[in-house]
């Protein structure tokens, strides 16, 4: 479950869009990390998981977690209908679970999940208030269980994961402070739910992500504490996860997705999209992030297909036109470029978000050497904050000489 927020660490880096690897779009710090190469050789690969036995597996939590079998189904039933982007299933079960055991968080803990999936999706906080209700509400409820004797694993399960939730929402807003102090609340649960229930794997996804995207945010970043390089035990906590977890697999194998990207390693990057395009394949976010790695592997013709199935799956996908313009002006389809872009800029957009397409729409304009147009467009772009805007500007007085004297 805190893995199926991963993406919300996307912070759309700046920096990233004036370079030329489209791949650093989607990272936290836009190709700022420390280099891939400080990660030793022969970290452990990962697995399919085991779904035959996934029924007997729950069951044989229960004990170790303290809690109903029946309550382990129903909340595995909940998690894999967000997978499945089932948002409005979800929903109704949750809210049932609620009805049914009120005093365990999972109802509220699921329904504020959904409104982060549905928020992924489009990479914005147009549901931040329905997923602050349900938090906050999940939140409460888990402390107030955790007063009294009983499935103390699990209830410390949930609160790390909704602690590591918060953590990577505030992230991506990059109030990398309160983040940073939410990862830590969420390591504590964790590591106590751990300790109690050492063979729930799932409880070592949190630690994961915050070992490694901690190490990444830190260490390209001089103005917080550094931690150290904990990359490698990151990854490796993830991917046991990966192949041991019951709740949280796919989960994982999204997280490993943004961590092979942020790592510059497309091959794993795509691997791992495709795992999860085999077993979810209407997964609106993972069809993303798989077009995204495909275009930065060049391969243009599969990054249109997977925004063609984002569309097939969710024909009011905003962010999928944005994509779109980013293949087409790499294949020098400039008008369809253009038109995307239109599109999306008619959506009620976030001031990065705007900022991002008016920066390629002044892209599209230099591409036509129309400099005066694109001048505008960058112009637009740079008076909402967006650096490469700024540095583009710079440029453009040479890269219009050069092509007058061409």
């Amino acid at each position: 479950m805190v893995g199926a927020a991963l993406p919300l660490l996307l912070t759309l880096s700046a920096a990233a869009l004036a370079q030329d690897d489209e791949a650093a779009i989607e990272t936290v710090t836009g190709g700022l990390s420390v280099p891939r190469a400080a990660l030793p050789s022969g970290l452990p690969g990962s697995q399919a998981p085991d779904t035959v036995n996934h029924a007997a597996r729950l069951d044989a939590l229960a004990g170790p977690l303290n809690v109903a079998p029946a309550l382990l189904h129903e909340s595995w039933r909940g998690v894999e209908l967000l997978y499945l982007r089932r948002y409005k299933d979800g929903k109704a079960h949750f809210d049932a679970m609620t009805t049914r055991w009120p005093l365990s968080g999972v109802g509220p803990a699921g329904n504020a999940l959904l409104y982060q999936g549905m928020m992924m999706e489009n990479f914005d906080f147009k549901w931040e208030s329905q997923y602050n209700t349900h938090s906050s509400q999940a939140v409460q409820t888990l402390q107030a269980a955790l007063k009294s004797p009983g499935a103390e694993p699990w209830e410390r399960f949930l609160l790390g994961m909704m602690m590591g939730v918060e953590s990577i929402h505030k992230m991506r807003k990059t109030d990398y402070f309160p983040a940073l102090s939410r990862g830590l609340e969420a390591m504590e649960h964790l590591s106590v739910a751990q300790r109690l229930a050492p063979s729930f794997a799932d409880a070592h996804l949190g630690d994961g992500l915050y070992l490694y995207w901690r190490s990444v945010v830190t260490l390209s970043h001089k103005a917080l504490p550094s931690f150290g390089d904990a990359r490698p035990e990151g990854i490796q906590k993830m991917q046991t996860v990966e192949r041991e977890g019951v709740f949280l697999s796919p989960g994982a194998t999204l997280g490993l997705a943004f961590t092979w990207i942020e790592e510059r390693d497309t091959s794993r990057a795509l691997e791992a999209c495709q795992k999860n395009h085999r077993r979810y394949p209407d997964n609106v976010i993972n069809n993303l992030v798989a077009s995204r790695v495909h275009l930065s592997r060049r391969e243009l013709t599969q990054s249109l297909k997977m925004l063609d199935e984002v569309l097939e799956d969710a024909p009011d996908n905003e962010r999928a036109h944005y994509y779109y313009a980013t293949v087409y002006l790499r294949m020098g389809r400039l008008d369809d470029a253009e038109r995307a872009l239109d599109k999306y800029l008619s959506f009620n957009l976030a001031p990065d978000q705007r900022a991002q397409a008016l920066y390629r729409k002044g892209d599209v304009a230099l591409r036509r050497e129309h400099f005066s147009a694109a001048r505008g467009h960058y112009e637009q772009s740079a008076s909402l904050g967006y650096k490469p805007a700024a540095e583009k500007l710079n440029r453009l007085a040479s890269l219009e000489q050069a092509a007058a004297t061409r």
